[in-house]
């Protein structure tokens, strides 16, 4: 059997349209930011847990988004501690299959639980084309878990 599709992007690549609500069986747009703006909030159904900083990594999220937004960016430490923080908790829930197409579950806005994230839905962030995203080092290890990772195209 393949493995379920999961495509990782930019909202920005989003349909215009809100989304409604979701059908039971149907693809979900899915944020992958800890603090999504309202805008995408309007355009996805809901978010996905661990796909982003949670806890101490929100301090090292914004560290590394203030010294890449300097003018004076000379040093990529900030940045490489923020990947990494993300890459170990990461590891540790793929090896724990918490990741797993069928176990792992999304969530409305609010952080109210709801079902397994679905075969062919859409993980999103704001980052722009080009950028260096959390999302692509989210990847491996989502395909470790079990699903077929693809760039979402608009």
């Amino acid at each position: 059997m393949p493995a379920p599709l999961l495509l990782l992007g930019s909202a920005a690549d989003l349909p215009a349209d809100l989304p409604g609500p979701p059908s039971p069986a149907a693809p979900l747009r899915l944020t992958a930011m800890a603090r999504p703006p309202t805008w995408v909030r309007r355009l996805t159904h809901g978010s996905a847990p661990h796909a982003c900083a949670e806890g101490e990594e929100l301090g090292l999220m914004d560290l590394a988004l203030a010294a890449r937004a300097s003018p004076l960016f000379t040093t990529r430490a900030p940045v490489d501690r923020y990947f990494a923080a993300l890459e170990a908790r990461w590891e540790t829930l793929a090896v724990a299959g918490v990741l797993a197409p069928g176990v792992w579950a999304w969530t409305w806005h609010d952080g109210t639980a709801r079902g397994p994230i679905r075969p062919g839905s859409v993980l999103v962030c704001t980052c722009r084309t080009g950028q260096e995203c959390h999302l692509g080092h989210l990847a491996p290890f989502l395909m470790r878990a079990g699903w077929d990772v693809r760039r979402l195209r608009r």
